[in-house]
């Protein structure tokens, strides 16, 4: 299941109508200073999968298949977080490169906050044909937690 919310991610930042983001590679890696760059990167880190339990549906699912019926377990929902990073082309220094990282990482949230729900024409592997659209939510703060929010407009 991850490896296909992965590959979903990655189709949707590749379908991107901006070329400085169509072109920068997508990684999954923890975010470090030794993270292997070879051009400009969006990461993307799972850092916390928790179930939804307010979208949990316990009724079992009921489906007729010829002449009997078949009752399946409902599909599991869980949150999956990220923490979205960018790193720059690695022969950018300086100012330079603090720019190109900012500007990647504008461009990503701004792409990724235009899906309420997961097109379903983007959903890889075992989450194609959902029963339900797959919400996504970009740069939403979790009351639970503590933490600085820095809260800003972002422009194309």
């Amino acid at each position: 299941m991850f490896e296909d919310l992965d590959k979903t991610i990655e189709k949707i930042l590749g379908d991107s109508d901006k070329p400085e983001l169509k072109a920068a590679h997508v990684s999954f890696i923890t975010p470090d200073k030794n993270l292997p760059l070879n051009k400009a990167t969006v990461d993307l880190f799972l850092y916390e999968v928790k179930e939804n339990r307010e979208l949990r549906d316990p009724t079992p699912i009921v489906e007729k298949i010829g002449t009997s019926f078949v009752h399946r377990e409902p599909p599991l929902r869980v949150d999956c977080s990220y923490i979205v990073t960018t790193w720059s082309d690695p022969n950018a220094t300086g100012e330079a490169r603090v720019t190109e990282e900012h500007r990647l990482l504008a461009k990503a949230l701004l792409w990724l906050s235009r899906f309420p729900t997961i097109p379903a024409d983007k959903l890889q592997g075992s989450l194609a044909n959902q029963l339900y659209p797959t919400p996504a939510m970009v740069a939403q703060t979790d009351p639970n937690k503590n933490g600085v929010w820095l809260i800003c407009a972002l422009k194309d």
